[in-house]
């Protein structure tokens, strides 16, 4: 893998906000929001099929190496920045955690969020299913996973391994980089856009996933309240909680449906 080379001065913005970050161009912020989605994109295509053909559920290919290229380009691009700042004498935090919230109110929210999303994001899954049959029925059948028992006929093993990987990169170490990239770094680079940015935001995330493109409407409806929220509180960790919830519930859906 080639080197980022460092800027030497501040990466290119229109301006900086009223709390002093930089703007980014809405052109560069869609640009970055989608860049880790076609890495990941690639990795999957790339991987699935061998891993298919060696009696690996699909479900490893999504967990192990896409989740791994998803992670390595966010961080890298966080650590670029990271340096950039440190470089220029820039000491302001990248990710604020808290935000202005105590932690009952994180909390509090957490669970409210948690509890809304799930219901918005179901009614909306309809829309899912009919992308499922319509739109995309001619994707391949090792990725259009329309039945979720459909990709836990492999051995029992083989199973383990893969919820595991999937414990540790889609319910912890994906949120806390996803969120800290587009919610810490992305989202206040278009502030600028007022009440628009966590709109942009939520729907920039949504569309990155292109490995699960049928899923875009019901994610939408998890996503966009708890990224208003972050927006507005400014907590990232609100973001990270709320998403490793998500993930965590559909973890464990797979796992009840697997050893039951």
């Amino acid at each position: 893998m080639t080197s980022i080379p460092l800027a030497a001065t501040p990466a290119p913005s229109l301006a900086r906000s009223s709390t002093g970050v930089d703007q980014d161009s809405l052109g560069r912020s869609v640009a970055f929001h989608l860049l880790p989605g076609l890495g990941g994109l690639a990795a999957l295509l790339l991987t699935a099929p061998i891993l298919a053909a060696l009696g690996w559920p699909m479900l490893f290919a999504f967990y192990g190496p896409m989740s791994a290229t998803v992670v390595a380009v966010e961080g890298a691009l966080l650590v670029r920045e990271r340096r950039r700042r440190t470089a220029s004498g820039d000491t302001r935090r990248l990710v604020d955690l808290r935000g202005s919230l105590s932690l009952p109110r994180l909390t509090a929210l957490a669970v409210g969020l948690f509890a809304g999303g799930i219901v918005l994001s179901g009614v909306l899954s309809v829309v899912d299913r009919a992308l499922v049959t319509g739109v995309f029925a001619g994707l391949p059948s090792w990725w259009l996973v329309s039945d979720a028992t459909a990709v836990l006929d492999s051995p029992r093993g083989l199973l383990v391994v893969t919820f595991a990987v999937g414990l540790v990169m889609n319910v912890f170490v994906g949120p806390i980089v996803e969120e800290s990239y587009f919610r810490g770094y992305l989202l206040p680079r278009i502030s600028r856009l007022g009440w628009r940015a966590p709109v942009v935001n939520a729907v920039l995330f949504s569309v990155y996933h292109f490995w699960q493109p049928w899923a875009l409407v019901s994610r939408l409806g998890y996503v966009l309240p708890y990224v208003v929220a972050v927006h507005r509180t400014r907590s990232v960790a609100l973001g990270m909680v709320v998403h490793s919830a998500a993930n965590l519930l559909g973890l464990l859906v797979l796992v009840s449906l697997a050893f039951r």
